[in-house]
C-alpha cells in the first residue's frame, strides 16, 4: 500500500513539473491581439468620404485607449493612388506611408515626439486589392494605457496626393457625424499647425495585453525540489 502511495506522489509531481516546463518555455500568457480602440465606417451606414493627402499634409486620428496593451498594429483605410494621378505623365516616387503615434496636448491635438511608428510600402501587397479596404501597418511598442487619449499621425510626405484615408459621415449632420466615433476628431496639419474637423477616419488599434508577472523561474526551482524530496523518500523506503 505505501510503494501504491509513493508511486501516486510520483506521478503527480512529475505531472507538476511538466506543467511547469510548458509554462517556462512559454512565459506569459498566450492572449491575441485586442483592439483598444476603432472606427469601422463599413458598420456606419453613412456617406463615405475621402480625405487627400494634400502637399505638406500630416492627417491625424485621435482616439481613447479601451484597454491597456502593448501598441502593436494600427490598421486604416487608406486607398493609394497612382504615381502619376495628381500630375499625368509626370510620375512620383513611390513614397511609403508613414503612421506613428502622438500623445494629445491639452487642446487634444498631437504633441511632442512621436511615441511609436511605422510604415505602409507603396509597393504593398496589400493595395493589391482595389476598393476600400482596412490595411494594416505594424508599429514599434508602446504601452498604452486605458483611458488615455492619443492620435495616429499619417503623412506621405514629399508626395502629394498619392494616398487617401477614408471613412463615413452624415451629410450635413455635424452632430449626427460626431456620433459615429464621440471619442476622438480627424485632426489636420497642413502646414500652419493642427486644426480639429468635424469627421473621424477609418481606423483600428491593436494591443497585445499586459500580463501580469509570473515568478517562472522560482515555481519551477520549487517543482524540481519536490520531485526531488519525493524520490529521495521513496529510496529511504
Amino acid at each position: 500500500m505505501r510503494s501504491i502511495v509513493q508511486h501516486s506522489s510520483i506521478r503527480i509531481a512529475n505531472f507538476v513539473l511538466i506543467l511547469l516546463l510548458l509554462v517556462c518555455a512559454a512565459p506569459g500568457s498566450l492572449v491575441r491581439a485586442n483592439v483598444t480602440a476603432e472606427f469601422d465606417p463599413f458598420a456606419a451606414g453613412a456617406s463615405w468620404f475621402r480625405q487627400p493627402f494634400y502637399e505638406d499634409y500630416r492627417v491625424a486620428q485621435s482616439f481613447l485607449a479601451t484597454e491597456t496593451g502593448t501598441l502593436t498594429s494600427v490598421e486604416a483605410t487608406i486607398h493609394r493612388l497612382a504615381l502619376d494621378d495628381y500630375d499625368p505623365g509626370n510620375p512620383q516616387a513611390p513614397i511609403p506611408l508613414t503612421m506613428e503615434l502622438y500623445a494629445l496636448s491639452g487642446t487634444g491635438v498631437p504633441t511632442g515626439s512621436a511615441l511609436a511608428s511605422g510604415a505602409l510600402a507603396y509597393e504593398d501587397p496589400q493595395f493589391a486589392t482595389f476598393g476600400i479596404t482596412f490595411k494594416t501597418i505594424d508599429m514599434s511598442p508602446v504601452d498604452l494605457v486605458a483611458g488615455e487619449s492619443y492620435a495616429i499621425v499619417a503623412n506621405a510626405l514629399p508626395s502629394v496626393m498619392l494616398y487617401d484615408w477614408y471613412s463615413q459621415y452624415v451629410p450635413g449632420d455635424a452632430a449626427a457625424s460626431r456620433a459615429l466615433y464621440p471619442d476622438g476628431r480627424l485632426i489636420i496639419n497642413s502646414g500652419g499647425g493642427w486644426a480639429k474637423q468635424t469627421y473621424d477616419l477609418g481606423f483600428r488599434v491593436n494591443v497585445d495585453p499586459i500580463a501580469a508577472t509570473v515568478p517562472v523561474p522560482g515555481a519551477l526551482a520549487m517543482g524540481l525540489l519536490g520531485v526531488g524530496l519525493l524520490r529521495s523518500r521513496r529510496r529511504r523506503g
